[in-house]
C-alpha cells in the first residue's frame, strides 16, 4: 500500500465519522441548529477539520442526503434483484424508501427544513444529488431485470418515483401503504407502455419513416 492510498484511507475513515456525527448531531438539533462546531464536537475533531473536510455547511448537507441516498437505494435496489413482476419489485422497492425514509429522523430533519430553501434544492431540483443518484441507480436495477424496457422511458419513470417518493415523506396525504400501491402502479404502467418494439417492427417502423421521407423530399 503506498502513502498516498494509506493518505486516502484515512481521510475517507475520518470523513464517515464526521458524516455519522452530523447525522447524530441533525437528529438532535434539527437542520436549522445543525453547527460545524457541533459537529466537531460529536466527532471528536477541530472545527477547521470539518471545514477541510466539507468546506461549508451546505456542501456537509449535500454529503449528508448523499450518504441517506445510498443507504435508502441500496435497500431499493436489492428489490429488483428478486424474481418476479415488475409490478411486484416496484412496490417493494417504493414500500422500502418511503418505510425507512418516514422513520429516519435525520431524513425528517433535512425534508422539514422547509424555509431553507437552498437545502430543498439539494432534494428536489435533481442535480444534487438525491433524484440524479435515485433515476440512474434505480433505472439500471430495473433495466438489468427486464432489458426489453426503453431505458430512456425507465430513467424517466424513476426520476418520478424519487421525487413523489420524496413528497410522500415530506407531506404525507396517504399510508406509506396506500402511496407506494399508488406509485407502483402508475410507474409500472409507464413503463410497461414502453416495451421495446421487436426487432421487425422497429425495422418496419424504420422503412415507414424512410418512405415519409422520401415523399415528403419529392
Amino acid at each position: 500500500m503506498t502513502a498516498e492510498s494509506q493518505s486516502e484511507r484515512i481521510a475517507k475513515l475520518k470523513r464517515n465519522e464526521i458524516l455519522d456525527a452530523a447525522l447524530d448531531e441533525l437528529e438532535v438539533a434539527g437542520w436549522h441548529a445543525l453547527r460545524m462546531r457541533d459537529v466537531a464536537s460529536r466527532a471528536g475533531v477541530s472545527r477547521q477539520t470539518v471545514y477541510n473536510t466539507f468546506g461549508s455547511r451546505r456542501q456537509l448537507a449535500a454529503s449528508l442526503v448523499a450518504h441517506l441516498t445510498d443507504q435508502f437505494l441500496t435497500g431499493s435496489e436489492s428489490a429488483f434483484q428478486q424474481p418476479g413482476p415488475l409490478f411486484d419489485q416496484w412496490l417493494d422497492a417504493i414500500s422500502y424508501a418511503l418505510r425507512e425514509g418516514s422513520g429516519s429522523p435525520a431524513l425528517r430533519a433535512m425534508l422539514s427544513a422547509g424555509s431553507d430553501e437552498r437545502f430543498l434544492e439539494l432534494l428536489t431540483r435533481g442535480a444534487e444529488p438525491l433524484v440524479t443518484a435515485a433515476r440512474s441507480r434505480l433505472a439500471s436495477a430495473v433495466v438489468q431485470g427486464h432489458p426489453d424496457l426503453d431505458p430512456e422511458v425507465v430513467e424517466s419513470a424513476a426520476e418520478a418515483v424519487a421525487r413523489l417518493v420524496i413528497s410522500n415523506i415530506v407531506l404525507p396525504l396517504h399510508s406509506s401503504e396506500v402511496a407506494a400501491y399508488n406509485i407502483a402502479l402508475m410507474v409500472t404502467s409507464w413503463m410497461e407502455g414502453g416495451r421495446r418494439a421487436p426487432a421487425a417492427l422497429q425495422h418496419d417502423r424504420g422503412s415507414t419513416q424512410n418512405q415519409r421521407e422520401r415523399v415528403a423530399a419529392g
